[in-house]
């Protein structure tokens, strides 16, 4: 947990910072870019982790000049819980939601990406949100 100082967040399944405990949030990396216009939501595939796909993430940010947010599945990584099909769309949707009411970034300035399973996690959550775009790598369909 102290591998990425000032990247490293907690997103509380509530949204409440106020009022959350630890065994209720989700674990995630934002990568920020001075004057970016977009967010990048990226779900990692299901052989890695937010740890693995860092420098990924990095280059995302360099060469694109974009934000990135890297999301945790439960399960996975520090992440508590266990990987299922319902909660790792509840992690889908929650990040979505802290992007968009947090961060207080419009729908049109993100971009949904994911990679072999989060692709699929990508694709359920374009079709229910207003997004910029979707990006697909290696999408496991």
């Amino acid at each position: 947990a102290n591998s990425f100082p000032r990247e490293l967040l907690w997103i509380p399944s509530s949204l409440d910072y106020e009022n959350c405990e630890k065994s209720s949030c989700v674990p995630a990396l934002f990568l920020q870019c001075a004057n970016a216009r977009y967010t990048v939501l990226y779900f990692h595939s299901n052989g890695e982790d937010i740890g693995l796909s860092y420098a990924f993430a990095a280059g995302l940010r360099r060469i694109l000049e974009v934000h990135v947010l890297l999301v945790e599945y439960p399960g996975y990584g520090i992440c508590p819980g266990k990987p299922s099909e319902d909660s790792l769309r509840s992690v889908a949707e929650l990040s979505f939601r802290f992007v968009a009411e947090v961060l207080a970034i419009p729908g049109e300035d993100i971009i949904i990406m994911g990679r072999s399973l989060g692709a699929s996690l990508a694709i359920g959550l374009a079709q229910r949100v207003l997004c910029h775009g979707l990006v697909l790598i290696a999408p496991f369909l």
